[in-house]
Order: structure tokens, then sequence, then C-alpha cells
């Protein structure tokens, strides 16, 4: 009977896969702590009422481009968009409330995942928000440029 000796890692790479997927402790400091002052004046008032105005002017002109210049098709993609933002929205809303610390999403993945998702999803994130920025530029230049 011959016995196949299995190959052992080696230490370096053991070592880079530990690195890589190492997580933090969750502990009230790391949870409650945050670098930013939570102070809201004026000027921060108008500025959010300003961000919240963008998604209901989009949500308001794709509609209207859509059902004029295309069939019910696609009104009903657009609703079905709207659930999955919604679902997202709120499944946002529960980590803000579970850890309510800034960059939430990167951090909860940093504490369950490691080092290295949560790097992915930190550069996913920054990619979601330039790819809704420019959508969002795009949907209003045309709206501009048509009327």
């Amino acid at each position: 009977m011959v016995l196949i000796r299995q190959p052992s890692r080696r230490p370096k790479d053991n070592m880079l896969v530990q690195r890589l997927l190492r997580t933090k402790a969750a502990n009230d400091e790391f949870l409650f702590h945050s670098e930013w002052t939570r102070k809201i004046g004026p000027l921060n008032m108008i500025g959010v009422a300003g961000v919240i105005s963008i998604p209901l002017g989009m949500f308001y002109i794709i509609p209207y481009a859509i059902v004029n210049f295309s069939g019910p098709s696609t009104v009903l993609a657009i609703i079905a968009a709207f659930v999955v933002a919604v679902i997202a929205s709120l499944q946002q809303v529960e980590l803000s409330c579970a850890a309510p610390k800034n960059c939430v999403l990167y951090q909860m993945s940093y504490l369950r995942l490691g080092e290295l998702p949560a790097f992915l999803v930190g550069w996913m994130t920054l990619f979601d928000g330039v790819a809704l920025i420019s959508t969002i530029h795009k949907v209003f230049s045309n709206y501009v440029v048509r009327f």
C-alpha cells in the first residue's frame, strides 16, 4: 500500500492569507467612535435637501421620458428597480442602526469578512457612487437639452 503524501503549505502563504482575511473585534469603542462631528447647520441642511431632491427628480424625469418614448414594459422594469432600491435602502438603515458609525458597509464587511473583502467593498461603493453621479448627470443634461 502506497501512501500519497500531501504537500504542505508554506508558512508564508498561510500568513498572507491570514493577513488578508484578518478581522477586528466589535467593541463599544469601535461601534460608536466617529471622527466626524455630528453637527448640522443651516448650510448642511440645504445641502442635504439638495441631495435628497436629486433622486426625486430622477424618479420623476426618467419615468416621464420612458412613458412618453417607450412602452409599458419599461415602466414595469422601473417599478422593479425601485422596489430593489427600497429594499437595499432599508438594509442600509438596519446596518446604520446596528452600528452608528460612518462608512458602515465597509466597517461591517471588515468585521465579518476580513480586510481584503472590505477593501473590495470600499472600492465597489466608490464606483457605485461615480456611476450614480454620471447617470444623474446624463439624465439632467438630456432633460435640460430637451426643454
